[in-house]
């Protein structure tokens, strides 16, 4: 029950509370209407009775009005020296006859200009900004728009005073007391400017000078900015390699005039900067130049197809040509090190020219291969310009022709080149009474090749020597057991000789 009778208490409280604020709000809002009120009522009242006929029968724009005022028009007109006094004259009779609606007129028009004052200054004054009042043992230090802005501002000001000897800049600061104000935009203060009016609100004895700044670390204070950027200047030009191009220091580099501790750890004197400076430690030199170098740029393989080669030859119709550019780079160095390259503009002193290369679309016949090239086998077609198996790995005459005997399809094959079939080595290099002059070749894994009945002094490779594939060894002949013309060709494989025909791609 006790709590019920609390609620309802606090309850009545509350209602009464917003009855009497109410009744507060209600009371200027009734004068005001009365205010308004009345001065319509009396404005139309008055401009009701300039219209309504009046007791000696004239109207506003008619009769006596109508008439004075054509007088004035007509004296401005032909006596311009008498309508002064004529107007004065016209006015006071008006003002005297029309005096009551003229005075309440009056009265009405100063009481709206006063209210529309008011108006403008209430309303002037409730669309300033809110700001946070800064003030220091009841003086008023200034304003900012936030609490962030007087915070990040306190912050520097401690950072700066801790510069000094004494070293805790909160301490050197007077204790500052908060309260939110209406005040006009241009009194508020910037960041910076609060800053300098926390550090001279300090205990802290202060010195105008200019702090430098590597990288946001703060090194020390001279006197004059123009000091500084000269020993830094000289610095920098020592320090700078012997190119050309544009030098500066790779560190970020800022002179902050403002107020510093008068200290001695502080704010130094040019030589004290330059004796440390010249440790070598803190700057480093960039160094931005432009080089113009030559570069070969690469050309491209036309693949053109032809149907006078064979299915995987190829022929070379005309060679590519590299073409040549100017490259302009922007290079920027540290410490004579280059760091960054940028093109920043390229010219081609010579356009390539492509390459042109005949693709063979001519499909395989059964007893003809193509020339100096494998297809799906691991050997190359061992006779340049001898395309056709006169005898294959068969039986004949009662035994097995173990080897491929390949001739020319159009005239004779004699003289034609004969190739290594696959990179290796020369193991026989001579003549034998059947082969004739013959070579046999070791490829390695067991795999060897044997190239029979070659012209007579035709030999081009001696035993021992390394040849690779497609290396010219010899040339067709008739030596040896042979009939006529033509290559005598062994694939022979851990010792045993098999058919070539699946080694040289053929399948049928």
């Amino acid at each position: 029950m006790a709590a019920v009778r609390g609620i309802e208490a606090l309850g009545g409280a509350v209602n009464r509370a917003l009855g009497l604020v109410f009744a507060v709000l209600s009371w200027p809002m009734r004068m005001l209407f009365r205010g308004l009120s009345f001065i319509v009522r009396k404005t139309a009242s008055f401009f009701v009775r300039l219209f309504v006929r009046t007791g000696e029968g004239d109207r506003l724009f008619s009769g006596k009005l109508s008439r004075g005022v054509g007088k004035l028009f007509s004296t401005l007109k032909k006596d311009p020296r008498r309508f002064p006094a004529l107007l004065r004259y016209d006015l006071v009779r008006a003002f005297r006859r029309y005096r009551r609606p003229v005075r309440r007129t009056l009265i009405a028009c100063v009481f709206v200009v006063l209210l529309a004052v008011g108006a403008g200054a209430l309303s002037a004054r409730l669309s300033m900004p809110s700001a946070l009042c800064l003030s220091v043992g009841g003086k008023v230090l200034g304003y900012v728009p936030a609490q962030s802005d007087y915070d990040e501002a306190r912050a520097q000001a401690e950072q700066t005073l801790s510069l000094g000897a004494r070293g805790n800049g909160a301490a050197l600061l007077p204790e500052i007391t908060l309260s939110v104000q209406r005040v006009h935009a241009d009194e508020m203060m910037d960041e910076y400017e609060l800053y300098n009016a926390l550090l001279e609100a300090s205990s802290a004895e202060l010195t105008d000078a200019c702090g430098i700044y590597i990288d946001g670390n703060f090194l020390c204070a001279l006197k004059s900015e123009a000091r500084a950027r000269a020993v830094f200047n000289e610095l920098l030009e020592a320090l700078s390699p012997g190119m050309p191009g544009v030098n500066s220091f790779q560190q970020k580099v800022a002179y902050v005039q403002g107020l510093y501790p008068a200290d001695g750890a502080v704010v130094w004197d040019e030589a004290r900067l330059r004796s440390r400076l010249n440790v070598g430690d803190l700057l480093t030199v960039r160094t931005v130049t432009t080089q113009v170098v030559t570069q070969l740029t690469d050309f491209e393989t036309v693949e053109v197809e032809s149907d006078q080669l064979y299915i995987g030859r190829t022929r070379v119709v005309s060679e590519g040509r590299q073409g040549v550019a100017q490259i302009t780079n922007l290079v920027t160095y540290v410490d004579d090190t280059p760091v960054q390259t940028q093109e920043i503009s390229r010219i081609t002193v010579q356009q390539p020219v492509a390459k042109t290369v005949q693709v063979g679309t001519r499909a395989l016949d059964s007893v003809y291969a193509p020339q100096g090239v494998a297809l799906d086998g691991i050997l190359l077609w061992p006779v340049v310009g001898a395309d056709r198996i006169n005898s294959d790995y068969a039986y004949r005459w009662g035994k097995l022709h173990a080897a491929l005997d390949i001739g020319s399809s159009h005239g004779t094959s004699l003289g034609k080149t004969v190739i290594a079939a696959k990179e290796g080595t020369v193991v026989i290099a001579g003549v034998h009474s059947s082969y004739g002059y013959y070579i046999k070749i070791d490829h390695g894994n067991g795999l060897q090749t044997l190239y029979a009945h070659c012209m007579a002094g035709s030999l081009m490779v001696s035993v021992g020597q390394h040849v690779e594939a497609g290396q010219p060894i010899a040339r067709v002949g008739q030596t040896g057991y042979a009939t006529g013309p033509h290559l005598h060709f062994e694939v022979i494989f851990r010792g045993s000789r098999v058919d070539p025909k699946p080694y040289l791609g053929i399948t049928r």
